[in-house]
């Protein structure tokens, strides 16, 4: 089918003591049903996204070409069934649209690319939508709006909040507080970003678009490229990205008040391709992700950019483990389809089979609580349901954590460690006389980088301590180094096992 070269490069993982190998998958993945695509039950046209709110309810967000997109509600869903609303087939925007309205106006979804629901967040029946309002395809100028409609008993109803971002928007997400997290790909601009807004309570732009909203964080990712998903863990510390053009997803650490740093212990690069697949020089790449948070799994869907033909050979969703970036699992769509179709990737029928949406083309998933997995089949006109028959293993996210009091140093001071010698954890404590951006950094005695604990991390006035986990170190002497406003301090520690 496809040749299994996924490149999850495994880096020395020495801020961490949770890893992948403890980990076992032994169940099979399977899909229980697709939409069927037609007028019965199907959405009408090329679906990008899937917004889960409970087990079979599911908003599906739909291009339709023209360039509008709209929103269709399944409740009770399964293949034949769950439609909440009238979709014509191949509708246009004279038959079928869904804009966000209130009093004084309307705006349309125009390139709306991802849409996110948060079920444990403060409003857990909005569905967040990342729209560009500009009628030009390139979309030149500003007009992005985050656009927030309610999941009702009746189907979706406008909300009274949207946010005028001013950006050109892909992905979005949302944390247990209600903050959102959307990907910026503006054309001026070729550093792509994470924009970090807070809830609709505490950013009055939200209600009052007299405001401008003014961001938590705006995090710069080292690459070029379109950023084609984002996920976030509850309380926002772990922060992922995926990069399309790079085909690298990112983790973050740190948190929408004090900022964030790239991980560079978190490694995960998608290299995987077809067996015979070269399309218009293009490999496949990371799109859409979610962080299934009960179970600390991040789900990343990979596939082609808007291909049709040879590209539906390809299309997986990898389940990989979100302190490491290691493969754990892979729901390898392309490879059910051309099993459920008898040696096709093509649905030989708008109804049949029930358990194949055909046409590969995973771009966006989501999941429900009891950890199935939704994905779309943009070509297939489909949403799929997918159901493990094991049960799925639990990894602890585990982070950088760092302790802080109110002190007012005189100087920039570095203590020893504590314990030491140490086995396998130490804590590092230091001082800044003044808020300062701060590296702590692990080396061997001969000066070889081993691990990044801090990465510039805007620190507070203060004493602040973290721990250190040498789980993966020898026995033997090793630097810390801490440096601040030009300043490096450096002391020994031992590792003793």
């Amino acid at each position: 089918m496809k040749r299994a070269t996924i490149l999850f490069a495994f880096a020395l993982m020495l801020a961490f003591g949770v890893g992948a190998s403890a980990q076992t998958f032994d169940g099979e993945w399977s899909c229980e049903y697709a939409l069927w695509d037609d007028e019965t039950n199907g959405t009408g046209y090329a679906t990008i996204g899937v917004a889960v709110l409970g087990e079979n309810q599911f908003v599906a967000m739909v291009n339709d070409d023209n360039p509008s997109y709209y929103l269709v509600p399944y409740s009770d869903a399964d293949s034949s069934s769950g439609r909440m609303v009238e979709v014509p087939y191949t509708p246009d925007m004279t038959e079928y649209s869904t804009p966000w309205s209130d009093v004084f106006e309307s705006i349309e979804l125009n390139y709306a690319l991802d849409l996110a629901v948060n079920v444990n967040s403060p409003n857990p029946t909005y569905i967040y939508v990342a729209n560009n309002d500009e009628d030009d395809p390139v979309i030149t100028g500003p007009g992005g709006n985050i656009l927030v409609y309610n999941f009702g008993l009746l189907g979706l109803e406008s909300s009274e909040y949207r946010l005028a971002t001013g950006d050109k928007l892909w992905a979005i997400d949302v944390d247990d507080s209600g903050r959102v997290y959307v990907t910026t790909n503006n054309d001026d601009d070729p550093v792509p970003e994470v924009v970090v807004y807070d809830n609709v309570v505490n950013e009055l732009a939200w209600s009052d678009q007299a405001q401008t909203p003014t961001p938590l964080q705006t995090i710069a990712v080292p690459d070029t490229g379109d950023l084609r998903g984002v996920a976030v863990n509850s309380d926002g510390s772990a922060l992922y990205v995926s990069n399309w053009h790079s085909k690298k997803v990112y983790r973050y650490n740190g948190s929408p008040s004090e900022g964030y740093v790239l991980d560079d212990n978190f490694v995960c690069e998608v290299t995987d391709s077809a067996d015979t697949l070269y399309v218009q020089n293009q490999y496949p790449g990371p799109w859409g992700m979610n962080l299934m948070t009960d179970k600390g799994l991040l789900f990343v869907a990979a596939d082609y950019d808007f291909l049709l033909g040879d590209a539906y050979k390809y299309g997986s969703m990898f389940v990989v483990d979100p302190n490491t970036g290691d493969l754990l699992d892979t729901i390898d769509v392309a490879a059910w389809n051309y099993k459920m179709a008898d040696g096709s990737y093509y649905r030989p029928s708008t109804t049949s089979p029930g358990n194949m949406g055909g046409y590969t083309s995973t771009y966006n998933l989501d999941f429900d609580d009891a950890g199935n997995v939704y994905s779309v089949a943009y070509w297939g006109w489909t949403v799929e349901k997918w159901v493990y028959s094991g049960e799925l293993p639990s990894i602890e996210i585990v982070g950088v954590e760092l302790e802080s009091r109110e002190t007012t140093p005189n100087e920039f001071a570095l203590a020893q460690n504590y314990p030491n010698p140490f086995n396998p954890s130490t804590t590092i404590a230091f001082e800044i006389p003044e808020p300062a951006n701060v590296s702590l950094k692990i080396y061997s005695i001969n000066g070889e980088l081993l691990a990044t604990v801090l990465d510039n991390r805007a620190l507070a006035q203060g004493a602040h301590e973290v721990s250190f986990d040498a789980l993966n170190l020898a026995s033997g002497v090793y630097l810390y180094a801490l440096e601040a406003d030009g300043v490096t301090l450096t002391k020994k520690m031992t590792v003793m096992k």
